[in-house]
């Protein structure tokens, strides 16, 4: 790129597929941007977009490519196979090189409900023991080697100049889960407490943490 300011518009690959690159290239072009945000791992939702033609729904997450399986274990994504066939990724990268303009990829990693309801204890889980299923818990092994694994799978399939994380961490009690009803009034300190994890992993953490505490104040 010629210019170090990086302008750019996050861009979902199932509309590129949707609208054609020669159509969102000359969007970006129209309005002067220099760097395209491609997603390459999303989670399942529903998009109403003032240039999509129809209402979207996308039933799971998932990633736009064709993963190296051998990096993964329990968890391994879910591929959104017309994408990653038809390699929207691959030629919007390749749009964007002969446009001299920047490719990079935004890319979403714990808010995952089709792992979660797959492998609930990798879920965050509450003080009474409800499972978050739309957030893997980062305290978790499997759940660390799967970020790992997806971010440099990503690295090396998708080869963008920069990957924007998103939802690497604990995730909040309040998501916008389906049909997620709260009839009561909760402030900002009970949602936090709330969205604290007690899965076996945090749980040990918290024990280890707390021991290595006390030897030290009783040294």
């Amino acid at each position: 790129m010629s210019s170090s300011r990086q302008t750019g518009m996050f861009i979902y690959p199932w509309d590129i597929a949707e609208s054609g690159i020669e159509a969102v290239m000359q969007t970006l072009q129209e309005a002067r941007c220099n760097t395209a945000v491609v997603n390459s791992s999303y989670h399942q939702g529903r998009f109403f977009h003032p240039r999509s033609k129809t209402f979207r729904r996308l039933p799971f997450s998932g990633v736009s490519f064709t993963p190296e399986w051998s990096k993964y274990n329990r968890l391994r994504p879910t591929v959104h196979e017309p994408i990653a066939q038809a390699g929207i990724l691959g030629k919007m990268k390749e749009a964007c090189e002969q446009a001299g303009m920047g490719f990079h990829t935004w890319w979403v990693g714990l808010h995952n409900s089709t792992l979660g309801l797959a492998h609930p204890d990798l879920c965050v889980q509450n003080i009474w023991g409800d499972t978050y299923t739309y957030a893997l818990c980062p305290s978790q092994p499997e759940v660390q080697h799967y970020a790992k694994a997806l971010f440099t799978d990503t690295l090396e399939q998708v080869k963008p100049e920069r990957i924007l994380i998103e939802a690497t961490a604990f995730l909040p009690m309040k998501h916008g889960e389906h049909h997620e009803v709260c009839l009561l009034p909760l402030g900002e300190s009970l949602q936090w407490l709330l969205s604290l994890c007690f899965c076996g992993a945090c749980t040990e953490r918290a024990e280890s943490m707390s021991e290595q505490l006390n030897s030290l104040y009783q040294g």
